[in-house]
């Protein structure tokens, strides 16, 4: 079969099969149908993926692992701890995560809940816990830069990320307007500088 062909089978392969896994979810595709849909066999399905894992691997595999490698993520940090500094910080970091969603709108959908039954079910919490432990290092180094003495707990922060991705859940599986995210992203924004007037000046 020539190249181009085998080309055109494997992207039509994983459209219909991240289409159907968008609506049903992983756990109910079936391979079958996806050939069928592909006008090919099952058999010739499995010459190009050898199970319904290794075909969602290669729909959101190199996506998740990227987004949970935190180290690698160019994540900017409050030049400052005043109020003034972090308020901006908020604001301009809230401002890339809203860009970031809209521009992988369908695969964090699919990651979101559409996993059930795969390996990739954990990515919510993964998530959440990678960028709790980046943000409690990086916070720590700042602490000691500015020689500040106390900040809000772990658990506290860790609340406060949980806040923040209820908030990116509902906009991405509730397909909200944009203007709906930044309207609550900076309310959110207004209630950690409010909390947080106690510890930074």
């Amino acid at each position: 079969m020539p190249q181009v062909k085998k080309k055109a089978i494997y992207n039509k392969i994983l459209e219909v099969a991240q289409r159907d896994i968008a609506v049903l979810g992983y756990d109910k595709v079936s391979m079958r149908k996806i050939a069928a849909k592909c006008n090919i066999s099952v058999s010739n399905l499995y010459n190009y993926f050898s199970n319904k894992e290794a075909l969602l691997d290669s729909l959101v595999g190199e996506f998740y692992y990227q987004v949970l490698n935190i180290e690698k993520a160019d994540i900017s940090m409050p030049s400052s701890f005043n109020v003034i500094d972090f308020n901006e910080y908020l604001i301009s970091i809230t401002k890339q995560l809203i860009e970031f969603m809209n521009s992988n709108q369908d695969i964090l959908r699919i990651l979101l809940s559409k996993v059930k039954g795969s390996k990739y079910e954990d990515f919510r919490d993964r998530l959440i816990d990678n960028y709790c432990l980046y943000e409690l290092k990086s916070v720590s180094q700042i602490t000691a830069k500015y020689e500040i003495t106390y900040l809000p707990s772990e658990t506290l922060i860790k609340n406060l990320y949980y806040m923040y991705a209820n908030l990116c859940e509902t906009y991405l599986l509730e397909k909200k307007e944009i203007e709906w995210i930044h309207e609550k992203m900076d309310e959110l924004n207004r209630f950690v500088i409010g909390g947080l007037r106690d510890y930074i000046k």
